[in-house]
């Protein structure tokens, strides 16, 4: 992961003793960082600096897309808590970034579309520091050794897939996978008509 932006708002005060100690090892976390309580933004921030602190050391932390990453890329979020919606108003509502006019309340109003609207702008508008941070390392699937991690599973025909001749990658299907995983992500914010805030 990658938290040269907003990674100083989104300190938590039990981070400080958390530091990586597993040397050159590789760590994969599975996914649904989203949609798992409170501290979600905690959670990224952790797995942000501790994935720094692992390349130090010559190990690895990667993170895989889940399920409730998607859904909170599209704007689904049912399964958010009323802390998970709180915790990205007061940590990134006073950001010294984009991100606070994003996640600022648009009409004083404190409904329910008010709030998903903040976070879904906080996580995926274009001109938002997070969304660098949340989703454009992410991965589907990694191969570590003779084992395979993924989210929910990977049969044969999804990498048969990028294995045809269109595909441009096809010597690299997990990869072209990933990256194209990734600019799904990416794109989301980007085309959504949901978002009323893409322009200046």
């Amino acid at each position: 992961l990658d938290d040269d932006d907003g990674d100083d708002n989104n300190q938590n005060d039990h981070e400080g003793a958390q530091e990586w100690i597993g040397g050159d090892s590789i760590c994969v976390q599975i996914g649904d960082i989203f949609d798992r309580g409170d501290k979600e933004l905690s959670c990224l921030s952790l797995l942000s600096r501790l994935s720094h602190q692992a390349q130090q050391d010559g190990g690895v932390l990667s993170v895989l897309f889940g399920n409730h990453e998607a859904l909170n890329a599209e704007g689904h979020f049912d399964y958010v808590t009323e802390g998970g919606f709180a915790e990205f108003e007061t940590k990134l509502a006073n950001a010294p970034t984009s991100v606070s006019r994003l996640v600022s309340p648009l009409d004083g109003d404190d409904t329910d579309d008010r709030k998903r609207t903040a976070r879904w702008g906080a996580l995926v508008h274009p001109k938002s520091p997070l969304r660098k941070v949340a989703f454009a390392n992410m991965k589907v699937a990694l191969i570590v050794g003779r084992s395979v991690l993924v989210h929910g599973g990977l049969v044969p025909k999804h990498l048969s897939h990028y294995k045809n001749e269109n595909c441009c990658d096809h010597d690299d299907p997990l990869g072209a996978m990933n990256r194209e995983a990734q600019e799904w992500f990416l794109k989301q914010g980007a085309s959504s008509n949901n978002n009323t805030d893409d322009e200046e």
